[in-house]
């Protein structure tokens, strides 16, 4: 499988690599740092052998589903988009990105409950690690 963001790739290979390359402004490639192009796909260390089964990147983000239905995420944070918390208007510049994967703690839960909410179900963490509360989506 592979994954097109703005401007990096990334692809799953059949022995459970998982490679990145192109622009890792805000960390997208998930190489544990933020500068640097990279022009020849590497390696992610968090991610290989950790079975991935599914890859998605946007402009300056990307996100992996494992095989424990854990879902991973890192780049670019300015909207909250990897779901580690607010986004950056509300944190320190510091935390504008995150350049390593890590697991979207708020949907941990739901790896583990049952498949009985539906489609319109989210969860909405709280400030209490492994707190969720489900509410319809709206449209």
């Amino acid at each position: 499988q592979i994954a097109c963001g703005g401007a990096h790739m990334l692809a799953l290979s059949i022995n459970g690599f998982v490679y990145a390359w192109g622009d890792n402004e805000m960390g997208q490639l998930g190489l544990g740092q933020e500068e640097g192009f990279q022009s020849e796909p590497r390696g992610i260390p968090a991610l290989n052998r950790k079975g991935v089964v599914a890859l998605a990147a946007g402009m300056f983000h990307s996100a992996a589903v494992l095989d424990s239905g854990v879902v991973m995420t890192w780049g670019a944070n300015d909207s909250g988009q990897l779901g580690h918390g607010p986004p950056l208007h509300h944190r320190a510049a510091a935390d504008a990105c995150n350049p390593t994967p890590r697991p979207v703690e708020a949907l941990l839960l739901s790896v583990h409950e049952p498949a009985n909410q539906g489609p319109n179900a989210t969860i909405k963490g709280s400030e209490t690690r492994g707190a969720a509360n489900k509410e319809p989506r709206t449209r």
